[in-house]
């Protein structure tokens, strides 16, 4: 094994983000969501946006205000999506290295 981190359940949660879904009343443009601060992995499927929010959903909110919006769900994610993000990255390092052992 190998030690990612060491930090508190809240601090791991807390930079993990809140998935946050927006449903619209109409279809809205993708590109209208572009370089908001704080989001990342935005997709917009006709009236349905999903995204990450690390920090303040501020932009994210001030831009969908612009549409008309008929619901929105955020959470935070659940300890396992965490971990397998974590144990992810780690296991992404690793085979970046060049670190192949033959079976």
């Amino acid at each position: 094994g190998r030690l990612v981190t060491i930090e508190s359940v809240a601090g791991i949660r807390e930079r993990a983000g809140q998935f946050t879904e927006i449903w619209f009343a109409e279809p809205v443009p993708a590109a209208a969501f572009d370089g908001l601060d704080d989001v990342r992995d935005l997709t917009i499927d006709g009236r349905f946006l999903r995204c990450v929010v690390e920090g303040t959903a501020d932009a994210l909110i001030k831009r969908a205000a612009t549409f008309t919006v008929e619901r929105v769900n955020s959470r935070p994610p659940d300890l396992e999506t965490i971990f397998l993000a974590y144990y992810g990255e780690a296991g992404m390092e690793n085979n970046r290295g060049g670190n192949h052992d033959a079976a």
